[in-house]
């Protein structure tokens, strides 16, 4: 919304429908267009539905005199107009406006009512209007005849009146219309969250309409009816039609007609343009990502399965092609119940990053539930030829051959010039000519007609017709003549900043923006697009979406080799200049008021996501753009890019900038190397160093808040970040930033996101999906827990109750699997539920589990055996199946060869092939059905130039690459091997100790290994080099991948460390960006060339260390604030002073750990308990002289808790800090620190869990809570009396109820306290507030039966919300954070 409404429902929330009379309807029109052009609004444009135009004059051979006559027809008795004139016949302004909103409007339910009665014009009456100009004449239009004049079309005498029923009758259709195609709520939530999640708002509706826009009436007409074309059509099961012609033919415009009628037939039918010369339109991700959103739009169930998916925070922006084919298509699509039929549209396949992987991705949707049909458009590229050979093995392929259109380009061509002024003979003449000498070219022959159709004589085309050549690159010869002879330097310097901007803008801009950066240039000209077309030379256009763009690809290539224009379109010195214009938008010193105000520059979006595309092909010799990049990133002006980045939901940016940014500092570096030091430029580097490494980390920690909130960027994350990074250095102490923060330990950014605990003792078991993280314990023994990915939180706890021996997930993480010692259990995550459970095979020990495509179990014993276990939610019982004894059976083996158990064996995605290894025998590939051995590795052995067989080292491992044809290892080595061609490769250099764990990432860009000494590396996959080295103290036992391949986790001790190294994030950007401007195209586009392809993308070996800090067990603070004293799992215990950020370390415990802190009310005290049950008091102080350090003396000690007293529960002071309670198991004892003396004991309730509390109003007096009474008690451990606290009906059905702790309270007379409800096994979390007016001091002798007290449960909506509590605020209103922090 641009502006903000009152009420539920806003405008642009809710479907719209126009009414407009006479001129009115043109204003709709343009408005209309602006509206879907403009950011602010397209939203909301997108929710109009329907249009009545009542007697509008849209089009009419004498359309200006015609409304001059509506002008002085009015009552208003208006003269005519000088615009109105302007709309004469072939005017540029009519006529855009008509050829625009035709293009835009297919969605619109469009009604047209026409007048039938003259008007009275003066003395004389004449028809305004007749029909042929009132209604547009456009598929699906509903015209209609008003028996009324012009002006009373929109006049009506009442309810009988019949044009009033006619014009009712239709605002009925439209409305029902449009709430047919309202979601419900359900499923407007579940398409919100797809959208956000695939970071598609909609279909690519601008280039449907750009192609729409160049197609004449009648053309297209020849495919639709073609035989091979209806063969497709019509069948039965999944196909894939390849339509193909060389460049020119019109593809494009084809493929954009075929969708059209498509969805006139009520048919569900994605589609998607692939645009060489807009870099976010050739990458196969973003073809998968809108293919599945338009899915989701039309297929309601579609959208609840990807919304239930996009729900569990997978990153589908970064996320590889063959992750989201699995993800989105593989695993939900495919089995989605589709009850429609499906087609997918896909144009300019040959402009994508790789043709051959997108044919290999839709030749498997012959696998899937639902039938797809789809039709692909492109040249006859010979890539695309041989991967749509090796497609046909596993779907029905049909060619066919779209170059005969010489009917299309004679209709075309003849419209083109329709208004020559000229004999129909000489037109049809003309045609003709032009329509031999195309060979086909639709482009070549809308060129050549568009300079006809502006000549005034015959000899003028004669004379064109004569001198334009044959071919494209011949005509674009002739073109560039026009821009050569270019004489005045304004047009000059015009042509260069269109030609710039059509050649190397990363997407193409509109004449609003341009008009933005360039006002001075562009202010004075009258007719924008007139000039364009003159100074230009044909090469350039304005489209129907306002947008400056190159005629044809070809023309990038064309131009780019030209050396004779007055002007110079280097490369570099050109994407120099427009980064330039990016960083003065950006550098804009208003730039967060005017975010504030929502002024923002039309043209601040392009530069904010766009600079470092430029930066990327500009020299690293040029001081200028060092200079700008310096200017940029010492200002403030960084923080407002982040913060519009986030608000646009485009921090996904940020990773790819840093890493364009550290390139180019590394190609500075390099030319630096050949200057003299004194040239050098190290601090400026140094700054631009330090900045990309703060990018990619931001983006890594807080991107997630930073999304919900964009200020935080000034307000709170310099102050977060570690002390030596440029954010921090330069904003940290900002008068922006609203947290000050003290005490922090990193002074760099680290690896490490978070570690993640396990249950207790030894973590032994890790498994990863999207949403999930599962992790098994060595106690409570048979549980593993689930952690969600985003914030690392435990959600789950699961028990098999016996020994794990593994965990494994579903491909899309829907189930999860556990192993035991003898049976197997399957639970489906949402709901908590078993959908499978059997017995093991006897006597045999699992050492494999794989979930396929379709939710079957595999297992592999240690006996070599292969089971299946089928997965159902109905009540029959499931039993492991046996697959062939012959699998994995080896029965010639070289002599003195014993196998044993294998030491590692992998299933390949879809379980049709096993990998296995053993210690003394070479890593084998067998089929699983039928069983026989694939391959077995062969190497050259160490001690002869023979092939070994044989390993008698130590670990061995085996893990299948992600797209299914290569084996990773460790075998001796660590290796690569393809077992379809022998191919063996292995890791050069020292490997360090022989690995214990391998894993490859899921995008098949890199794998990691693991050893017993703590040993993290990463290797790329193409190269087999280190990129990545990780080194601690702690030793390895599990690694994983996170399933958008930007993090890795290990399983050291007791806990699972998460990690998100750089080199992860920089590899997976770079993946998805292989092209160049020299490197992408072809030396010439009208040949059929191969693709030219980078395998490999590399980064220098980087190394870190981490060391392996104690987890805090226990925090208390000082009422002022100024120490914090913290306790860890170590044994050590700390204070922490926040005035001087100084640390500590007041005590170290051999034998336990401190589990309790608690301060004395005046902070003079800290009193400690051990784990053992040990109290100790400490009286801390400063101690004198200039350090003025913190000192602590024991005042009281105990060596071990008193055995009638037991573990300690918790420890309070009395007010005056002589007194300290000891909340024991059995005993509760109130102790005389000075004296050692326990002056009052009493015994602890068995079974029941309290809390104590200081009276608020009585310094003589406790409070003892449980969770239905308060009893005061004196500090002689006198009972005085008991009230109640309520217990809603909510609570009961619960296990049991306690309270956990009292939580701070500012406000005078309540108390707040945490309380928790075992339900069903799960704990529930509860908040209760409590009058602590009414707890009042009575005498002993009042005898009165128990009062009830004031008690606020907090309601179950709002304690499922909260996951962290605070506390209340003075005023009773209580403060907590939810799961994302706000």
């Amino acid at each position: 919304m641009k502006y903000e409404e009152l009420g539920g429902q806003r405008l642009g929330e809710v479907p719209i429908i126009f009414a407009v009379h006479s001129m009115g309807g043109l204003v709709f029109k343009k408005a209309f267009i602006h509206g879907l052009l403009n950011n602010d609004f397209r939203d909301m444009m997108a929710m109009v539905k329907s249009v009545l135009f009542l007697a509008t004059p849209h089009r009419g051979a004498d359309l200006a005199e015609t409304l001059n006559k509506v002008l002085t027809s009015s009552i208003f008795g208006h003269s005519p107009k000088d615009y109105v004139s302007e709309l004469a016949r072939r005017s540029p302004t009519i006529n855009e406006l008509n050829e625009s909103f035709r293009h835009h409007a297919s969605k619109l339910q469009v009604f047209s009512f026409y007048e039938t009665l003259s008007t009275a014009i003066g003395p004389v009456s004449a028809m305004i209007l007749d029909r042929d100009s009132a209604v547009l004449g456009y598929p699906g239009e509903m015209p209609q005849p008003l028996i009324a004049n012009h002006h009373e079309v929109c006049k009506f005498k009442g309810v009988d009146d019949p044009n009033y029923a006619a014009v009712v009758g239709a605002l009925r259709s439209a409305i029902s219309a449009a709430i047919a195609q309202t979601p419900d709520t359900g499923v407007e939530e579940d398409l919100k969250a797809v959208k956000e999640a695939l970071g598609v708002s909609g279909p690519p509706e601008d280039d449907m309409a750009l192609a729409r826009s160049v197609r004449k009436e009648g053309t297209c007409e020849y495919f639709l009816n073609s035989r091979e074309f209806l063969t497709w059509r019509n069948l039965e099961h999944s196909g894939l039609l390849w339509a193909h012609a060389h460049p020119g033919n019109g593809k494009s415009t084809l493929s954009a007609y075929t969708v059209d009628r498509l969805l006139e037939q009520g048919v569900v039918c994605a589609y998607y343009f692939f645009k060489f010369d807009q870099r976010d339109k050739i990458s196969v991700s973003g073809m998968l990502r809108s293919l599945a959103l338009q899915m989701a739009l039309a297929l309601p169930n579609t959208c609840h399965e990807l919304a239930k998916l996009a729900r569990t925070n997978v990153n589908f922006l970064r996320a590889d092609t063959s992750s989201l084919w699995k993800s989105l298509f593989l695993s939900t699509i495919a089995n989605s119940r589709i009850d429609k039929e499906v087609f997918w549209v896909i144009d300019g396949l040959d402009e994508s990053e790789s043709s051959r992987k997108v044919i290999e991705l839709l030749s498997e949707i012959g696998v899937f539930a639902v039938n797809i049909r789809v039709l692909v458009f492109s040249r006859p590229h010979p890539t695309i030829s041989q991967a749509m050979l090796r497609a046909r093995k596993k779907i029905v392929i049909t060619d066919v051959d779209i170059s005969n259109n010489q009917e299309d380009i004679r209709m075309a061509v003849l419209e083109d010039i329709e208004y020559l002024p000229s004999d129909d003979d000489f037109k049809k003449e003309t045609t003709e000519e032009i329509t031999r000498r195309s060979q086909g070219n639709f482009l070549w022959a809308s060129l050549v007609a568009g300079q006809v159709a502006h000549c005034h004589r015959q000899e003028q085309v004669r004379k064109i017709l004569e001198t334009t050549p044959d071919g494209m690159d011949n005509l674009y010869d002739r073109m560039l003549l026009t821009v050569s002879s270019l004489e005045s330097p304004e047009d000059q310097s015009l042509a260069r900043i269109l030609l710039s901007w059509a050649m190397y803008a990363r997407m193409p801009l509109t004449v609003e923006e341009l008009s933005e950066i360039y006002r001075r240039e562009l202010a004075s000209l009258i007719e924008l697009k007139h000039t364009v077309y003159h100074v230009c030379g044909q090469f350039v256009m304005i489209d129907t979406n306002n947008r400056v763009t190159l005629v044809h690809q070809s023309a990038h290539e064309y131009l780019r080799k030209q050396k004779d224009l007055p002007f110079s379109l280097d490369s570099k010195q050109t994407h120099e200049d427009l980064l330039g214009k990016c960083l003065v938008t950006l550098c804009d010193k208003d730039l967060r008021r005017k975010m504030a105000s929502f002024k923002i520059p039309q043209f601040l979006q392009y530069a904010a996501t766009s600079w470092a595309f430029h930066l990327e092909h500009c020299s690293n010799q040029s001081d200028r753009i060092l200079n700008g990049l310096v200017h940029f990133f010492s200002g403030t002006f960084v923080l407002s890019w982040i913060q519009y980045l986030a608000m646009g939901g485009h921090l996904a940016g940020l990773p790819v900038a840093s890493r364009k940014l550290m390139a180019y500092i590394a190609k500075v570096r390099k030319w630096d190397s050949n200057r003299p030091p004194m040239l050098h430029r190290l601090s400026d580097l140094a700054l631009l160093e330090s900045w990309s490494v703060d990018l990619l980390k931001i983006t890594a920690k807080f991107g997630r808040k930073l999304s919900d909130d964009p200020s935080l960027i000034f307000k709170c994350i310099p102050a977060l970040s570690p002390s030596s990074s440029a954010i921090n250095q330069k904003f940290g102490a900002s008068s922006s930033t609203t947290l000050s923060v003290a005490g922090v330990t990193n002074e760099e950014w680290d690896d490490c996101l978070v570690r993640v605990p396990g249950s207790g003792g030894k973590a032994l078991r890790l498994a990863s999906s999207p949403r999930f993280l599962a992790i098994a314990a060595e106690t409570p023994r048979g549980t593993f827990s689930l952690w969600d990915t985003s914030l690392y939180r435990e959600r789950q706890t699961f028990d098999i109750k016996q020994r794990i021996t593994d965990v494994i997930f579903s491909s899309s993480g829907s189930l999860v699997a556990c192993c035991g010692a003898n049976r197997t259990c399957v639970w489906r995550v949402d709901s908590n539920t078993v959908v499978a459970e059997a017995k093991n095979p006897f006597r045999e020990r699992a050492v494999g589990l794989k979930f396929d495509d379709h939710h079957s179990l595999y297992m592999i014993t240690d006996i070599r055996h292969v089971y299946s276990l089928s997965i159902h939610d109905s009540e029959t019982p499931t039993t492991w199946v046996k697959l062939n004894s012959d699998l994995l059976a080896e029965k010639d083996l070289p002599p003195g060869v014993w196998l044993g158990t294998p030491q590692s064996v992998s299933f390949n995605s879809d379980c049709t092939a096993i990998a296995i290894v053993y210690r003394s025998f070479a890593p084998t590939v067998w089929a699983v059905d039928p069983p026989r051995v694939v391959a077995r590795l062969r190497k050259l052995s160490s001690s002869s130039t023979g092939l070994s067989e044989t390993y008698t080292g130590g670990e061995a491992r085996v893990v299948w690459h992600p797209a299914d044809t290569q084996v990773l290892g460790i075998h001796g080595d660590v290796f690569k091997w393809t077992p379809s061609d022998d191919i063996y490769e292995a890791v050069n250099g020292d490997t360090g100790s022989i690995p214990n764990a391998i894993e490859c990432s899921p995008n098949g860009l890199v794998f990691i290994t693991g050893d017993a000494e703590g040993t993290i590396r990463i290797y790329e996959v193409s190269s087999m080099a280190l990129i990545y080295k990780l080194s601690s103290e702690d030793g390895i036992s599990r690694i994983s991948f996170s399933s958008d391949s930007l993090r890795f986790y290990d399983l050291r001790g007791p806990h699972c460390n998460v990690w998100e190294p750089n080199c992860l994030a920089r590899l997976a950007d770079a993946s998805t960006e292989k092209f160049n401007d020299e490197a992408s195209v072809t030396d010439s586009f009208w040949s059929d060339t191969d693709d030219t392809r980078s395998t490999s993308i590399s980064f220098p070996a980087s190394e870190s260390h981490t060391q392996s800090k104690p987890r805090v067990m226990a925090l208390a603070h000082t009422t002022d604030n100024k120490l914090m004293a913290f306790s860890n799992t170590d044994g050590s215990m700390e204070l922490f002073e926040l005035r001087n950020n100084k640390n500590y370390e007041l005590e170290k415990s051999l034998f336990g750990i401190f589990e309790k802190l608690e301060w004395s009310p005046q902070s003079r005290y800290l009193a400690q308990s051990q784990s053992y049950g040990a109290v100790t008091v400490l009286k801390v102080y400063t101690a004198p002289g200039s350090g003025a350090d913190i000192k602590a003396d024991k005042v009281y000690h105990e060596d071990k808790s008193p055995d009638t007293r037991g573990n300690t529960r918790q420890i309070l002071f009395a007010p005056t800090e002589e007194l300290l309670l000891v909340y024991g198991e059995f005993e509760t004892q109130v102790i005389r620190t000075a004296s050692s003396k326990v002056e009052a004991t009493c015994r602890t309730p068995s079974n029941e869990i309290a809390i104590w509390a200081n009276h608020p109003s009585s310094p003589e007096h406790l409070i003892y809570l449980t969770i239905n009474t308060a009893t005061v008690y004196d500090w002689s451990l006198q009972q005085h009396h008991t009230m109640l606290i309520p217990i809603p009906a909510s609570y009961q059905g619960h296990d049991s109820i306690t309270v956990d702790e009292i939580l701070p309270s500012y406000c005078r007379g309540k108390l707040l306290v945490r309380t928790t409800a075992n339900e069903k096994s799960r704990c529930r979390p509860g908040f209760v507030v409590i009058a602590t007016d009414d707890i009042t001091i009575r005498s002993d002798t009042d005898t009165a039966s128990p009062k009830q007290i004031d008690a606020v449960h907090v309601a179950q909506s709002v304690r499922d919300a909260i996951e962290y509590p605070v506390g209340l605020l003075h005023d009773g209103l209580g403060i907590g954070t939810d799961g994302r922090g706000t």
